[in-house]
């Protein structure tokens, strides 16, 4: 079965290693360069705040926010990559060329045949998958020191758990429509709804975020390494205000938008007695939103193998 599923599968395991090749090239180099340019500049040393880090963390940031923009969506897509090419096909272009006839026929049960296909390709899946996150976390360590929450979907264990429940939809959805192209086609629509569902409209939400209300010459949380869902406006009793009762209270804005106006906009604010509001995630529930974003797409992952599997085992002739 082993020496099987490597002839079926070997073009897919050619090009995922070609493509995970090149990441890893790709990461290294630049990684490389921003871990030297983080201790050259004398960023790493801002620990604590300095009159300089604002500025340094200002060109870093500009100096690689493109690449890290361009490889870290070419990580995210990873995992969509593996599920619709090796998980959709692993039993719908069986069923659709009808070659699981004489597999079944044979001395190997369906259960060991379907279950050795699972185990080989998604461990070895997993596996790699593993070693990209661990290189992965390494790669980002100097950006994640400025700005960590954004390199969330690309390190950690969530980058694997995106895997396995991408290979585990492909599989599903294959066994489910029997045919390769539509199985890729619910594979890609399915993924990205839920993990754009989780990512907008839940993760944000794992825990209720903390409110900080500081100056509106200076918004935002606490500390830059902080996520930031919200940034409002609130009056001096602590009530948010809306953009429209901002507007009216103080309308010394509306014109030109010249300076004048603007440093009149803000006299008005400060005399009001405004305070920015702002609703944050704290760093340090970043592994803890990681450990349970990752449940949820495992749990995701075996509600959609089970019935797979039974299918397989008993349903399909």
């Amino acid at each position: 079965m082993i020496w099987v599923t490597w002839r079926q599968h070997r073009l897919e395991a050619l090009i995922a290693a070609i493509i995970l090749a090149t990441l890893i090239l790709i990461l290294l180099i630049t990684g490389v360069d921003m871990l030297s340019t983080y201790q050259s500049t004398g960023l790493a040393s801002c620990v604590t705040p300095q009159p300089t880090c604002g500025e340094l963390e200002g060109n870093f940031i500009n100096q690689f926010s493109g690449s890290v923009s361009l490889l870290s969506i070419a990580l995210s897509c990873l995992p969509l990559l593996a599920g619709m090419f090796i998980g959709a096909p692993l039993v719908a272009r069986e069923l659709e060329q009808r070659t699981y006839r004489l597999v079944w026929t044979q001395s190997i049960t369906r259960v060991r045949w379907f279950g050795t296909k699972l185990i080989l390709l998604i461990g070895i899946s997993l596996l790699a998958f593993i070693a990209l996150a661990i290189l992965t976390s390494w790669w980002s360590s100097p950006w994640n020191a400025v700005i960590p929450w954004s390199t969330y979907d690309i390190r950690g264990i969530v980058l694997p758990a995106y895997a396995l429940f991408a290979l585990a939809l492909g599989v599903a959805a294959g066994v489910l429509v029997r045919k390769s192209v539509p199985a890729i086609g619910i594979t890609i629509v399915v993924f990205l709804l839920l993990r754009l569902a989780i990512a907008f409209l839940l993760r944000p939400y794992f825990l209720p975020p903390l409110s900080y209300t500081g100056s509106v010459d200076n918004p935002g949380p606490p500390s830059p390494t902080d996520w930031t869902i919200h940034v409002g406006t609130s009056d001096r009793y602590g009530h948010e205000l809306s953009d429209s009762q901002i507007g009216q209270i103080c309308p010394q804005l509306k014109g030109n938008g010249s300076a004048s106006a603007f440093l009149a906009f803000r006299n008005c604010e400060h005399a009001q007695g405004f305070h920015s509001l702002s609703f944050y995630q704290p760093i340090d529930r970043f592994w803890l939103f990681q450990s349970l974003e990752a449940a949820i797409f495992l749990l995701l992952a075996i509600a959609l193998l089970a019935p797979a599997i039974w299918l397989v085992s008993k349903k399909i002739t």
